[in-house]
Order: structure tokens, then sequence, then C-alpha cells
């Protein structure tokens, strides 16, 4: 049912983000995370990438309009 999705998970570096984006990731979708906090994020990427899940990475602050 995920597989070949495409999902966007904010505050994906920790916390609930993390587990929505790596429970999407072991199903099949491809993954694009974002995070205030570019080191936390590079972490979860290599971690996800290293588990073969097709995932890029946004440091960005989504609340922010001119940041997206």
């Amino acid at each position: 049912m995920l597989k070949d999705k495409v999902a966007i998970v904010t505050g994906a570096a920790k916390g609930l983000g993390l587990g929505i984006a790596t429970t999407l990731g072991k199903n099949g979708t491809k993954v694009c995370i974002a995070d205030l906090d570019a080191d936390a994020l590079a972490e979860v990427l290599a971690v996800l990438k290293s588990e073969n899940v097709e995932v890029v990475s946004v440091v960005a602050d989504v609340s922010r309009v001119p940041a997206v």
C-alpha cells in the first residue's frame, strides 16, 4: 500500500517525525525528510540510506514560507 508512494516528513530528525519517516521508508515509501537540525538530519539520512530507503533531506523551517 505504501510502496512507490512519496512522502514529505517534517520534524524528521527526532521524535514522531523520525518514527514516521523510518516506518514509511521501511515500507517502500520514497521519503523527503525535513528539519531545522542539520546535524541530526544528516544522521537520520545516513541511517535511512544504509537501510536502502530512497530518501532525500532538506534543512528548512517549514513554518516560514521563505524557507520553504
